[in-house]
Parts: structure tokens; C-alpha cells; sequence
């Protein structure tokens, strides 16, 4: 019996924690890692937004590129650009191109 209490307080401790919201990290997501200038993306909105991407650096780059869209913001990771690789990124309409950063 006396185990069964101690273990009832423990889990009752633990709701009482994650109801309240002490004993969770408060951390903020670390803010997204921009690309090099030598990343360029040139945007064509003609029936939805494309942006097209190229790598201009000597260096493989990680390129993720970032839309907004009715108050929510998302990315889409093109992966791996190789030195002087194009890739593109397509979005619906009434999406606006918000930037480049690492994913």
C-alpha cells in the first residue's frame, strides 16, 4: 500500500508539472541560418510564385526556400546545391517568397 501511494504521488507531481508548465523547456526555436549572398534566388509570379535558385559559391550549400501564405509561414529544403547548380521551388498563388536559409 505504501508503495502504491508513493507512486500515486509521483504521477499526480508530474500532471501537476506538465499542467502548469514548469519542468518544460521554454526555449524558443533557434532562429533559422541565412544562406551565403553568393545563394541568389530570382522569383516569377506568373500562376503561383516560383523561385528559382542558384548556387554561386565554390562550396555545396544546404538552400531551404521560405514562403508565406495566408499567416503561415513554411519552407520547402531543395536539399544540396552543388557549386553552379540551379534548382527551382513552386508555391500556389497568393504565396509571397519570404527569403532563403540554410535547412
Amino acid at each position: 500500500m505504501r508503495t502504491l501511494t508513493k507512486a500515486t504521488a509521483v504521477v499526480l507531481s508530474g500532471i501537476a508539472l506538465a499542467v502548469s508548465g514548469q519542468g518544460m523547456a521554454d526555449a524558443a526555436p533557434a532562429p533559422a541560418e541565412p544562406v551565403p549572398g553568393c545563394v541568389t534566388a530570382g522569383v516569377s509570379s506568373v500562376l503561383g510564385t516560383t523561385v528559382r535558385v542558384t548556387n554561386g559559391c565554390g562550396t555545396e550549400q544546404r538552400v531551404q526556400v521560405n514562403f508565406s501564405a495566408f499567416g503561415s509561414s513554411y519552407g520547402q529544403c531543395l536539399g544540396v546545391l552543388a557549386p553552379g547548380e540551379v534548382k527551382t521551388a513552386s508555391a500556389m498563388d497568393l504565396t509571397r517568397f519570404t527569403g532563403l536559409t540554410r535547412c
